[in-house]
């Protein structure tokens, strides 16, 4: 419909990748969940909400293990050396 003012749900899905949309998505259940005024509502709403989380988390990629320096260094040694001198892989 022309002159319609399009709303970010539909941006999302329309302009962006499928994280975008999700996270869309998530602040539209979550306005309905607020104005929702049945209790039959807030349970649907909400396992659509969840599941929603649930999508976008499998898509954010996870945070790497922070590496520290000793780490490094005990990666390129090849091991951390026992008691006898030789050295041990981790």
């Amino acid at each position: 419909m022309p002159g319609k003012r399009r709303g970010p749900l539909a941006m999302a899905a329309d302009e962006g990748d499928r994280s975008d949309a999700l996270k869309a998505l998530r602040g539209k259940l979550a306005r309905e969940i607020e104005g929702a005024e049945s209790s039959r509502d807030v349970a649907a709403l909400s396992r659509q909400f969840t599941d929603v989380l649930r999508q976008i988390e499998e898509l954010t990629p996870k945070e790497a293990e922070e590496v520290t320096p000793l780490a490094k260094l005990i990666q390129i040694r090849g091991g951390v050396p026992d008691s006898s001198g030789r050295r041990r892989a981790r």
